[in-house]
C-alpha cells in the first residue's frame, strides 16, 4: 500500500536538489500554491492560520482541518483547502504515511539547523558547550566534538537517550538516541539498539570512516534532508559540529549499492545551488560512509 504514497510522495516533494526541504517555508517555494506536506497517522500539523478559518477536504477519512491545525487519520492522500475569514483561500497537498520523518526528529534537525545559523562561521574552541553538555566546563573537558554537536542537539530537542552500554532494541520504531560523544560508543549503543541501516533518512547519524583505518570511526554528523534519486543513490544533506572547528553544512552522493568503502562522493556541479551555504565536496578521499544510525524508524 505505500508505494503509490511514495510516489506521490515524490512528486510534491519535488524541489531544486539540494534547497532545505521545510514545511514552514513551502508557501513561498511551491510553484502551483499548493503546500505539500507529510504527516504521520494520528499526527497533526499547525497551519499558524489561527481559528477563524473553515477547511475543506476532499479525503476526510485520511486528513481534516480543525482550528489552525490539519489533523492526520489514515494513511493516504488527502487536498485540504483552508478558507480565511477575509474569504482567501490556501491549498495544502497532504500524504499521511508512517514514513513521515516524527515531529521531535523534526524539531531535532530544525535545532541543529538553528545552531549553524546563529554559528556561522564561529571557530569554536576545543572547550564550548557541545563539549560541556558530555563533560561539563572542566579543563580536562575537551574532545573532538562532533559527536557532542549532533547529541547536544538531540538531547535539546528532547529526544529520549540511553546510555550506549545500556542501551537495548526499540522495536516500535519511537525516536531513540544514544547518550554518548565519541563516535565509536555512538554506534555501538546504536547497534546494542539493532538501530543502524545502510539507508539515509532525515535526523539519523551518519557515521564516516577511514579506509585503511577499520577498528576506528573519525566522524559524525545529522542527517537534514535526503532526495532518492530512485537507483540506490541519494543526494544527502548533513549538519556537523566540529569540522576544521565550525559547524558545517554538507551535501553529497550517497551510493547505497556501493561495497568497495567508495560509497560517497562530490555533488556534480550541475546540481550545486547554494555554495553560500553547503560544502559539495567530500570531507577527505580516504573517507566513506560506515553506516547510518536511525534515531527513529
Amino acid at each position: 500500500m505505500r508505494k503509490p504514497f511514495t510516489f506521490l510522495l515524490a512528486l510534491l516533494l519535488f524541489v531544486s536538489p539540494c534547497s532545505a526541504f521545510s514545511v514552514e517555508t513551502q508557501e513561498t517555494a511551491w510553484t502551483y500554491g499548493h503546500i505539500p506536506l507529510e504527516i504521520r497517522p494520528d499526527g497533526q500539523w499547525d497551519s499558524g492560520l489561527g481559528s477563524d478559518v473553515r477547511w475543506l477536504s476532499d479525503a476526510p477519512e485520511t486528513a481534516v482541518g480543525s482550528g489552525s491545525v490539519i489533523l492526520a487519520h489514515n494513511e493516504g492522500f488527502a487536498m485540504l483547502t483552508a478558507v480565511l475569514p477575509d474569504g482567501s483561500e490556501r491549498y495544502y497537498d497532504v500524504v499521511v504515511t508512517l514514513d513521515a520523518v516524527p515531529a521531535l526528529i523534526r524539531s531535532a534537525i530544525d535545532f541543529a539547523l538553528g545552531e549553524w545559523e546563529a554559528n556561522r562561521g564561529t571557530v569554536f574552541g576545543r572547550q564550548n558547550k557541545y563539549t560541556a553538555w558530555w563533560c561539563g566546563t572542566g579543563p580536562k573537558c575537551w574532545f573532538g566534538w562532533c559527536g557532542g554537536f549532533a547529541n547536544y542537539c538531540l538531547d535539546s530537542a528532547g529526544v529520549p537517550m540511553q546510555d550506549y552500554n545500556k542501551s537495548v532494541p526499540h522495536p516500535d520504531g519511537t525516536p531513540y538516541a544514544v547518550h554518548a560523544a565519541g563516535v565509536g560508543k555512538i554506534l555501538k549503543g546504536f547497534m546494542n539498539m539493532e538501530r543502524t541501516s545502510p539507508l539515509p533518512r532525515p535526523g539519523y547519524l551518519v557515521i564516516y570512516q577511514k579506509r585503511g583505518y577499520e577498528s576506528g570511526f573519525v566522524h559524525v554528523g545529522m542527517v537534514t534532508s535526503v532526495e532518492d534519486r530512485g537507483d540506490g543513490t541519494y543526494i544527502v544533506q548533513t549538519v556537523e559540529g566540529n569540522v576544521s572547528s565550525q559547524i558545517k553544512r554538507y551535501c553529497y552522493l550517497y551510493d547505497s549499492t556501493d561495497t568497495t568503502h567508495h560509497n560517497y562522493a562530490d555533488l556534480p556541479e550541475d546540481l550545486r545551488e547554494d555554495t553560500e551555504v553547503f560544502r559539495y565536496t567530500v570531507h577527505q578521499k580516504e573517507w566513506y560512509i560506515n553506516c547510518f544510525c536511525q534515531t527513529w524508524f
